[in-house]
């Protein structure tokens, strides 16, 4: 399904390599900024060196430079394709609605279309933008993890034990916030049916005075809406702990085991604190690389959706039985003709 919503991002591949250049500026840089502690620490405060004390501030400022138009750049493209994207998708759909037999009309609501039209569509935009994001935080924890053996690689060793244990509990989680996001879509679009048909046939609810049974079909469904949405948020809002969890793990693991290094000798101060500051910067993309294939799951779900009102064949116009109209026809009689647009459910 994402190969296929990539299809639409083809035409802006040059936008989207420019976005992925920058989102791995923002990631080298990211890396280097925790390589440079070990300058700072050593050099500067513990050898005293002046040129180093005046070289590494401009360093600093040269790396959060080229860090902070990087990642504008990145999401100025990133914005600008994805809403080009989605019109384009949302045209797309359009038309596809447009040539459906009346039978489709028939089994879709008009509010489950609209929701179709609106969310889902909506939902599918950040489909390629945070694949980009992917990128960007896996090359930053690739960067970082790098710097770690750099440092010590019994400690990173130590450090990374516990990223196996993540594994399971971000692809169980995955499938959880994909099935969540289409239930949430298919409810909203129960949603929309309703008030489409409460404001429709509003002279029949108030003729009957049937005000309160709208209302209350309306508050009932939101309410499955809102429990829709609480679920996936709340499995959503698991990941990040869990992860922040883990690097928490192992970082007090390289703290007791780094300082024992340092009393020994056998470490300095500058790359303990070096191993220490990648390590803790490591917690942020991975989180991260959890909350974007989250991201990723629920557009899969929006896609499926979308994609599969295109995927339906178009309604075909009829020529078999035609007869030709001869001469100067005043009457025309209709003799036992049936019609229907679904199987069983005669409309004439």
């Amino acid at each position: 399904m994402l190969k296929r919503i990539s299809g639409y991002f083809k035409p802006y591949i040059s936008s989207l390599v420019s976005a992925l250049i920058c989102s791995l500026l923002v990631g080298g840089v990211t890396a280097a900024t925790a390589k440079l502690v070990e300058p700072i620490l050593d050099d500067v405060f513990i050898n005293r060196d002046e040129r180093m004390l005046e070289v590494i501030p401009i360093v600093v400022v040269v790396l959060f430079l080229i860090k902070g138009v990087a990642r504008y750049a990145q999401q100025v493209i990133l914005v600008r394709v994805g809403e080009t994207v989605v019109i384009k998708i949302r045209n797309d759909l359009m038309s596809a609605i447009q040539y459906r037999e009346m039978r489709f009309f028939e089994e879709n609501a008009t509010g489950s279309l609209l929701a179709r039209m609106l969310t889902d569509v909506s939902a599918m935009q950040g489909a390629i933008p945070s694949v980009v994001d992917f990128v960007r935080h896996l090359f930053a924890a690739i960067g970082l993890i790098t710097v770690l053996f750099m440092q010590d690689w019994k400690l990173a060793f130590i450090a990374l034990f516990v990223m196996p244990l993540a594994i399971y509990p971000v692809k169980r989680v995955s499938h959880l916030i994909k099935n969540y996001t289409k239930r949430v879509q298919t409810r909203l679009g129960l949603l929309s049916k309703i008030l489409v048909e409460a404001f429709s046939g509003i002279e029949v609810v108030k003729s009957f005075g049937t005000e309160e049974r709208e209302i209350g079909r309306f508050l009932d469904e939101s309410d499955n809406v809102l429990r829709q949405i609480l679920k996936r948020a709340r499995v959503n809002a698991a990941t990040s702990p869990f992860l922040e969890l883990l690097g928490a793990v192992g970082a007090a693991l390289i703290i007791g085991y780094g300082g024992h290094q340092v009393l020994k000798g056998t470490m300095t101060p500058g790359n303990f604190f070096s191993f220490l500051t990648a390590l803790l910067l490591l917690s942020e993309p991975v989180k991260k690389l959890g909350s974007v294939n989250n991201r990723i799951q629920q557009a899969i779900g929006a896609a499926e959706r979308v994609f599969g009102i295109m995927d339906e064949e178009r309604a075909l116009m009829e020529t078999a039985g035609q007869l030709p109209l001869e001469g100067d026809v005043a009457e025309v009689s209709f003799d036992d003709v049936h019609f229907s647009y679904a199987k069983g459910e005669e409309v004439l």
